[in-house]
């Protein structure tokens, strides 16, 4: 379809050509540049994916996005004609999905086809001239999809900002397919909870006091669990999919069973009581729903293995194999057979039977693909059958190699650890010290780094998907429609205080203080124009009035200590808010009156320290007008 650009929406033309370019494609996104050059890699996901059945009708945007990801595998080895038809597939049955349109706008400039390209160009255009929410909810699920699939370090949940833009989004849609969304975004929780409870057992070895900002503090592993159950029965109650009930039912009995001494579901559902269920009991109806789903089969009999229902557990998994033979369903049946060796369920040559049963799974997983932690299992396999040579050379596979880590299931500190009881049963007294002093190290280089959530993007675009230009009655409009197109990060975009008197008639220097963060800097920077152009209120801001050649925390205590007011923009990087808050409170002791103004740009959690004070809440980017008048009020020196 051609669009036709009159001369006076030329420049609006422009500004989408802008955001197309920002928002990219498979072919164009640098999360994906470094699989790009691995070849046999990319020929075994092909092989792999070509195993995906998934149909358009009950699960669009999965398809859609195994589709697109076909045509990235195809495009980077040099079968361009698939890669073609991987893509004019997808607009087979989505004609206005904007990744394979970009894709294809990519290839067909590539090889010099310009008119096609102005074609493509020309319908991206057209789509992204409204208000698209469809689209980009889809288009952002599919990018999540596509670094979570290829991610190795999967610990940094880099994927999680676009799999939530894309709920955000989908929230302001109709219809059921926004399940789908919903469910992607309850899965990325839910792997989340896993990481910080892991963190939270690596911490805990350590003897050190929690510092309740952590990511895996008591109050955030609360909160993140509560959010997860959230969506998952979300997905539940919306969803038309049998395999997304059943799926959202099974990882609710998940997550209440990481830890089913302090979870409930009542907990989350307390005006429920029909949700109240034990982890069993979500099982079953998950089972119930979808009894011939192969992912609920082998989820379901994975977490009968830890309640130790091991025959129940069997027939589920195999039967789970039976429908599709996969690297997951190997690894849990081989998981299953080691916890039945442990639990001594059988005696004698049985149960060494059990180890080489669980060996053969595990062998036949990394045929599959080839995983850490299915290499270092098969290594403690060995150790078990007696074999200490060839359990260390697995236990060195898993822990040096750099090119298949799947963090997800791989605890590299009990690797090392596994590697020195190895050692030490083979008298190598030297070697067994040196695996568990590696084992130390790793473990504080993994609680030094963390989740690493917050990636930010090149592109502030994505961040305006949670904030709404147009004007909400009863709020105060922040962001104007220019701020989507014109850059306003930068320092010369923002405005110069009026005018208004002598300094001396005031006790401080500025009226308030402003922190915040990189990731809403625009935000920030929209919000201290609007106090100083329209209330001839003096603001003090990073980079502005920051004094070059002075370290950033010498600038920060200068400008709390010489503001009326600080105002910190939530949410914010943990260290850099850690230290504005500390210092922030302890100038709130020297001054009489309210000194701290947290406003919460989105949805997220409030420092512990700052709990007790006023939080002003933003929808969509605006503030209530009451909630502004105060602001205005209480940062105006008189």
């Amino acid at each position: 379809m051609d669009v036709t650009v009159k001369p006076d929406c030329h420049v609006r033309y422009e500004q989408i050509l802008a955001l197309i370019d920002s928002l990219g494609c498979h072919l164009s996104w640098h999360e994906l540049s470094p699989v790009s050059k691995d070849k046999t890699r990319l020929g075994r996901e092909k092989e792999n994916l070509a195993l995906e059945k998934w149909d358009f009708c009950d699960r669009p945007t999965y398809y859609t996005a195994i589709r697109n990801l076909q045509g990235f595998i195809a495009y980077n080895l040099d079968e361009l004609d698939e890669a073609q038809s991987f893509f004019e597939g997808v607009l087979d049955k989505d004609g206005n999905n904007l990744n394979a349109l970009a894709n294809l706008a990519y290839i067909t400039k590539g090889i010099g086809k310009l008119e096609d390209n102005r074609h493509f160009v020309d319908r991206l255009v057209e789509i992204l001239s409204r208000p698209s929410c469809y689209e980009r909810a889809r288009a952002h699920a599919d990018k999540a999809h596509a670094i979570r699939y290829f991610e190795p370090f999967k610990r940094c949940l880099k994927y999680m900002r676009y799999i939530k833009l894309a709920a955000t989004i989908g929230s302001k849609c109709d219809g059921p397919h926004r399940a789908e969304w919903f469910f992607d975004y309850a899965l990325a929780l839910y792997r989340r909870d896993l990481q910080i409870l892991y963190l939270r057992k690596l911490h805990a070895e350590t003897d050190e006091p929690l510092d309740n900002s952590d990511c895996y503090s008591d109050a955030k592993i609360k909160e993140g669990f509560i959010n997860a159950c959230k969506q998952f029965m979300n997905v539940a109650t919306i969803s038309l999919s049998e395999d997304y009930q059943a799926l959202s039912w099974v990882f609710l009995g998940i997550l209440v069973n990481h830890d089913p001494e302090h979870r409930s579901l009542g907990e989350v559902f307390p005006e429920k009581p029909e949700y109240h269920l034990t982890p069993e009991q979500c099982f079953e109806k998950g089972l119930g729903i979808h009894p011939e789903h192969e992912i609920v089969l082998r989820r379901v009999g994975s977490e009968y293995v830890k309640l130790k229902r091991f025959e129940e557990a069997k027939q589920l998994l195999d039967k789970s194999l039976g429908i599709l033979p996969s690297r997951y369903g190997y690894r849990y049946r081989a998981f299953m057979y080691l916890k039945m060796y442990e639990e001594s369920v059988e005696d004698g040559n049985a149960a060494v039977d059990r180890l080489y049963d669980a060996a053969s799974d595990l062998q036949n997983a990394l045929k599959k693909k080839e995983a850490h932690a299915d290499i270092s299992d098969l290594g403690y396999v060995y150790y078990l059958l007696g074999d200490n040579d060839k359990a260390s050379f697995m236990f060195l596979r898993a822990t040096s190699s750099e090119q298949f880590i799947d963090y997800d299931y791989f605890d590299q500190v009990l690797a090392h650890r596994r590697w020195a009881v190895c050692l030490e049963k083979a008298n190598e007294l030297a070697g067994s010290q040196h695996q568990l002093q590696k084992a130390k190290e790793i473990r504080k280089q993994i609680l030094d780094t963390a989740l690493q959530e917050e990636q930010l993007d090149v592109f502030f675009q994505h961040d305006f998907e949670h904030y709404n230009t147009n004007e909400k009655q009863g709020f105060v409009r922040v962001l104007m429609d220019y701020h989507f197109w014109r850059p306003c990060s930068k320092l010369s975009d923002m405005g110069t205080c009026l005018p208004r008197g002598s300094s001396d008639r005031y006790a401080y220097d500025f009226d308030v203080f402003v922190w915040h963060t990189d990731t809403n800097r625009r935000w920030a920077v929209a919000f201290v124009n609007k106090l100083e152009m329209e209330h001839n209120i003096k603001c003090c801001i990073g980079g502005r009035d920051f004094q070059l050649g002075k370290e950033i925390q010498k600038n920060i205590l200068d400008c709390l200590r010489l503001s009326h007011r600080c105002v910190i923009i939530l949410p914010g990087s943990q260290s850099w808010m850690r230290f504005t808050i500390a210092h922030a409170i302890r100038e709130l002791y020297t001054r009489e009156d309210e000194f701290i103004l947290p406003i919460k740009l989105i949805d997220c959690p409030v420092p512990v320290e700052l709990q007790h004070l006023t939080v002003r809440d933003c929808e969509e980017g605006q503030i209530k007008q009451e909630h502004w008048d105060e602001i205005v009020k209480l940062c105006r020196q008189i």
